[in-house]
């Protein structure tokens, strides 16, 4: 069974109340009894729970709900920053804020001060438990703040340059921020504006190429695909067209991901139910077309998301609206490689983890952040029910109670991750290492492999070591 946040799966989480139940069946005055105290709501179990599911807990209420959220890639000498994209009702304005994880793990918890709350430090007022916070303030630190036109749809940190972010903006422009330049503060001063041809649309695909240094990729509600040299347009400081810019998708093209193998090749996915290969060499320069290398109908419901595998070149993940996830493998789109299913709700968003090939997490409307293991073994047809539990399953995180709007794995930190729900909650998360590691072995395996955890391994004292 995988460890639900939500529901409390977690069986020697759940061992206490299950045995309160079982004797409130056989004496009826405890029953009588039980009957009259109020039932735990599922929020209150997931609290109960957490604290076996998680080394790593830190829950934010911020003041407005974020629509967008990134780790930065790594810096020498800074912490773990992330990037949060605000969504206000326009009383407020929107921003950018750039934060920095100022906390190290606390491997052994105190039994008797397990949670631990933080007044407002610039992002708002946080819980949680398994961190040791450096110095006044919360987990974590701004140190940036940037005003932003609109909400913000989406963000991405340039992953050659970690203080140059892209926002998407609700009318369809791109604009890049150096988020350590002096800029006014209550001010909208992006570096740069990348617009496209045509009237302003709303749209949430937006990427960069990891091994092109300035290639900047979007798509919006009209189905346009648009692409970028970032560099010309930090020179020019001002507005600047899209190098190529053409219809891609019959519909709105709902998001899109650079090939990590191929410089110039992005898969792109749509409302009309496609996954389509572009080779933007074939078109360079165009405005007027281009045509797919690849091109196959992956669902029968809109497709909302796609990722390009870190270590497989020719498999992309793709989830969406029929609340599935599956893997393709780009030589054969007839039939996918693995098809799962574990949502309740359609899937907002798909990504594989930079760390382990395999794995992937999905972020849903149903508030839960699902991580899949495709080294777990698939049962036979015959053999799962169609109320049985994907194998690949590893983990489910039911922190939020309201419906995804992004999640991300951090690189520079194995199995930590942040997400963010309309219920205008950030929670940073790392789920519990029994779920991952199988022994002692397993974890001194991995530990060579993986880089070290940015962030200090601490020792609290529990009240029994005194």
């Amino acid at each position: 069974m995988h460890p639900d946040a939500g529901s409390g799966a977690a069986e020697g989480a759940t061992s206490s109340a299950t045995m309160a139940q079982e004797d409130s069946t056989e004496d009826p005055a405890a029953g009588e009894q039980e009957e009259d105290q109020p039932q735990l709501s599922d929020r209150e179990l997931w609290g109960q729970n957490a604290v076996v599911l998680y080394d790593l807990f830190v829950g934010y209420r911020l003041a407005w709900p974020a629509l967008s959220v990134a780790w930065l890639p790594d810096e020498p000498n800074e912490g773990c920053r992330l990037a949060i994209g605000g969504h206000t009702d326009g009383s407020s304005p929107n921003e950018v804020i750039v934060a920095e994880l100022n906390c190290n793990v606390q491997s052994r918890l105190d039994a008797d001060d397990l949670w631990r709350s933080w007044e407002v430090d610039g992002v708002g007022a946080a819980s949680g438990f398994g961190c040791l916070v450096e110095g006044a303030g919360g987990p974590l630190r701004p140190v940036a703040r940037l005003q932003h036109p609109t909400e913000v749809n989406s963000i991405a940190p340039c992953p050659h340059l970690a203080r140059l972010l892209a926002t998407k903006t609700a009318t369809g422009a791109v604009l890049l921020f150096d988020y350590k330049a002096d800029r006014l503060a209550d001010k909208v001063c992006p570096d740069a504006t990348l617009t496209t041809p045509g009237q302003a649309v709303d749209g949430f695909a937006l990427g960069w190429s990891s091994m092109l240094e300035h290639r900047l990729a979007s798509g919006g509600n009209d189905g346009r695909l648009s692409v970028w040299d970032t560099a010309a347009a930090l020179q020019q400081a001002g507005t600047t067209a899209a190098l190529q810019s053409f219809r891609a998708h019959k519909g709105a093209l709902c998001d899109l991901s650079f090939s990590r193998a191929e410089a110039d090749v992005l898969a792109t996915v749509g409302d009309d139910c496609m996954l389509n290969i572009w080779d933007l060499r074939a078109g360079h320069g165009s405005t007027t077309g281009l045509s797919p290398q690849l091109s196959s109908a992956v669902s029968k419901d809109e497709v909302l998301s796609v990722d390009w595998s870190f270590h497989a070149e020719r498999t992309v993940a793709t989830a969406g609206k029929d609340k599935d996830v599956r893997i393709w493998d780009l030589r054969s789109l007839s039939v996918p490689l693995r098809e799962m299913s574990g949502h309740n709700n359609e899937i907002i968003s798909v990504r594989w983890a930079p760390f382990r090939e395999g794995l992937l997490a999905t972020g849903s409307v149903d508030t839960r952040v699902h991580l899949w293991d495709l080294s777990l073994q698939s049962p036979q047809p015959d053999d799962q029910g169609d109320d049985e539990e994907a194998s690949e399953l590893l983990f489910a995180h039911s922190g939020h109670e309201g419906g995804l709007s992004s999640f991300a794995w951090s690189e520079t930190d194995n199995f930590l991750l942040c997400s963010v729900a309309e219920d205008a909650t950030m929670q940073i998360w790392q789920p519990s290492t029994v779920f991952y590691l199988a022994d002692s072995e397993g974890e001194a395996e991995d530990e060579e492999q993986s880089p070290p955890a940015k962030r200090r391994r601490e020792e609290a004292v529990s009240a029994g070591d005194e």
